[in-house]
């Protein structure tokens, strides 16, 4: 009998043993891809699980909610440095609870989120041109230059997929993006050295489609979908173009020269960039740079307020410190301030509706987010009738894209533009100008630049009307409180004698 306890004691303790090791077993791969730099084939990260890249720690990937934001999404941020997110993968599809989603990858090298009703609302796009079987084993890998690239695992320089091709606000230092010009296939990218930032466009040919990558900045600090500027390579030649909405060019770096950019030459003799240069071969034509400290961060962002800003970090910095801005000025931001509205430089803050319009959005406009801009508040009638006038508004630059109407005075200028319905401005400087549909990029100007300029807005005559009004009605109520005040003064006089006063309105 003894020996069977001691032999069942054997036996529980062994099961103990196997039970204990299939658990850890269990533990260890649910928390392998937080502590990794990697995402393997089969595994998944959820809550807050992140993978750290390696091997300096230097970027984290996990899910993230932004500001008071109820959302999350996928993304990149310096994991030991103020928190900066660099990447966001889901940036139009967000998700409600971390907990219930994951981040999945699939034998095929595909990579894809589903969100708490286990649909995938975001996923890679696999390299067609690397073979896939059942025998081959693939990885998520984070790397210390930020990018992060699904490979084969048996061979690291077969690249499936990698963020670099897809940025969203940022750029950081170590990828090409690109297509190939022979095949119209996008380059075999690869991480250089995470002090080296490069871009690549490409000229036109016969074969295919001249096709950028483009950076966005967030819509708002609380969203990461994409804004309405962008930072885009020049189809035909070596500028990079700040752009408002895809179509209006508002900043440029002006062309390479072999040594500098010619509007601002000062890029290259900043101190922690070196090696600005420009590629052109078979495959593509591309800039790239190098960074000069490997212990100092620096990054470029296109900011929501649609200025391109480098930006360095480093143990003597303790933070984010901007050494590059460009436009410097706020106003000088094609559409920052939306339509119908004057941009000031000088005040706080910098945007305010023209007379006779209010903000779009309220909310977004209290929230310095305005570049919905404004508009009217009682709508244009623009009958025969005459019931619209101008205010002149003194002191402004004048928008863009006017018409000059030639041979016209000043009244005939005006005429010409109660005639035009379309018509919402216009401007008599020797000689006339009138603007048709919204007004963008409305300056006030300050007291050492030109000024004297009168710019004419049209807004509904009953403005006007409105103001008369009240003062009419307050001579009434004024008049009407004088005859008050005697009728009391007269009824106290005679109450003494004990007659009667009858006053009677007829």
């Amino acid at each position: 009998m003894d020996m069977m306890n001691s032999g069942r004691n054997k036996i529980s303790y062994k099961s103990l043993v196997v039970v204990l090791v299939f658990c850890c077993t269990l533990k260890a791969a649910d928390i392998s891809a937080a502590s990794s730099n990697m995402i393997s084939q089969g595994q998944s990260i959820s809550g807050n699980q992140t993978i750290t890249s390696s091997p300096r720690g230097i970027f984290e990937l996990g899910f993230f909610t932004p500001g008071n934001s109820n959302n999350y999404y996928i993304g990149i941020w310096y994991k030991n440095v103020q928190e900066t997110v660099v990447w966001v993968a889901n940036r139009n599809h967000p998700v409600s609870d971390p907990f219930l989603s994951s981040l999945q990858l699939f034998p095929n090298g595909t990579l894809a989120l589903f969100d708490q009703s286990k649909s995938a609302i975001w996923s890679t796009t696999r390299d067609l041109s690397i073979a896939s079987n059942s025998t081959s084993q693939v990885a998520a890998i984070l790397l210390d230059s930020g990018n992060f690239v699904i490979t084969d695992a048996l061979n690291s320089s077969a690249v499936i997929w990698q963020s670099f091709d897809h940025p969203t606000d940022t750029w950081l230092p170590g990828g090409k993006l690109g297509y190939n010009k022979l095949t119209n296939e996008k380059l075999t990218l690869y991480w250089k050295s995470w002090t080296r930032l490069s871009f690549i466009f490409l000229e036109k040919n016969t074969k295919q489609s001249l096709k950028n990558n483009t950076l966005t900045p967030w819509r708002s600090s609380q969203n990461p979908a994409p804004g309405i500027f962008s930072l885009d390579l020049e189809q035909n030649g070596t500028s990079l173009l700040l752009m408002y909405n895809g179509t209006r060019m508002y900043w440029t770096t002006g062309p390479w020269t072999g040594k500098i950019f010619t509007k601002v030459p000062e890029i290259q003799l900043n101190y922690l960039i070196t090696n600005i240069s420009y590629v052109s071969n078979e495959l593509g034509s591309y800039f790239s740079y190098d960074a000069v400290y490997p212990d100092i961060f620096v990054k470029y962002m296109l900011d929501i307020s649609g200025q391109l800003r480098a930006s360095k970090w480093g143990r003597d910095f303790h933070q984010w410190t901007s050494f590059w801005l460009r436009p410097s000025e706020q106003c000088d931001v094609y559409g920052f301030c939306g339509a119908f509205s004057i941009c000031n430089q000088q005040q706080v803050p910098l945007c305010v509706c023209l007379e006779g319009f209010e903000p779009r959005s309220p909310k977004d406009w209290d929230s310095a987010d305005s570049w919905e801009g404004c508009v009217r508040k009682t709508p244009l009638e623009c009958t025969s009738g005459g019931n619209e006038t101008f205010v002149v508004i003194p002191d402004l630059s004048f928008p863009e894209n006017s018409e000059t109407l030639a041979g016209k005075n000043i009244d005939e200028c005006r005429l010409a533009c109660l005639s035009d319905c379309s018509c919402t401005a216009f401007a008599y400087d020797s000689r006339c100008l009138v603007w048709k549909g919204d007004l963008f990029n409305v300056k006030q100007l300050t007291s050492d630049e030109n000024v004297g300029k009168e710019w004419h807005l049209r807004v509904p005559k009953a403005k006007k009307e409105n103001k008369t009004l009240w003062i009419v009605t307050g001579v009434l109520g004024g008049l009407l409180g004088i005859l008050l005040v005697i009728v009391v003064i007269a009824k106290n006089k005679c109450s003494g004698s004990g007659e009667r006063i009858y006053l009677h309105f007829y």
